[in-house]
């Protein structure tokens, strides 16, 4: 059984290591199997970027470590944290004190409007 590799450059960085990821493409003649691979620490990735192997690699720059703990934070924190910046952002601004009476408002409208059209073509009222 013999299997040609072909390596593409995918202009990436790996995420580990920072060296070079590439599409991989192994064809053998009952399938064709296609992953990205970091070429320096192996680290690989599906096509649809979900990890499969990861690298044994430990981050050693302190941007790395800084990188690691950010991620640790739970997405809703950072969701939490910016709809309170843009809250406090918009109450003590001279900007979002016009924001507030008018843009939002319209905001709300055209929400409404929108469910309304999406709920009129459900039904196929239109």
């Amino acid at each position: 059984m013999e299997t040609k590799t072909t390596w593409e450059d995918t202009g990436r960085d790996c995420q580990f290591c920072g060296g070079q990821v590439y599409r991989r493409t192994d064809e053998e003649p009952t399938r064709i199997a296609a992953y990205y691979q970091c070429q320096r620490c192996g680290a690989q990735w599906s096509l649809s970027n979900q990890l499969i192997r990861e690298s044994s690699v430990v981050p050693t720059s302190e941007k790395d470590t800084v990188r690691s703990s950010l991620e640790s934070v739970p997405r809703w924190v950072w969701i939490l944290l910016g709809v309170g910046v843009v809250i406090i952002a918009l109450r003590f601004s001279v900007i979002g004190v016009l924001l507030i009476r008018y843009l939002i408002p319209a905001v709300f409208v055209g929400i409404v409007a929108g469910v309304i059209y999406m709920y009129g073509r459900w039904l196929d009222w239109w």
